[in-house]
């Protein structure tokens, strides 16, 4: 990508509107939501998955 982490993290910001780890967080949490509505499992299960997926 020949850019630092800064400007990395900046355009990132600035095309998602959100930070990289915001957006992992987001994508976990997304993850995890589904697993216990699809697949009823415990938040703590789900959330667990979700992680490791």
């Amino acid at each position: 990508m020949h850019m630092s982490v800064s400007s990395f993290n900046e355009h990132f910001n600035s095309v998602i509107s959100m930070s990289p780890l915001q957006y992992q967080k987001a994508l976990r949490l997304q993850e995890a939501r589904r697993l216990m509505f699809s697949h009823s499992k415990n938040a703590s299960t789900a959330f667990r998955q979700a992680v490791l997926s």
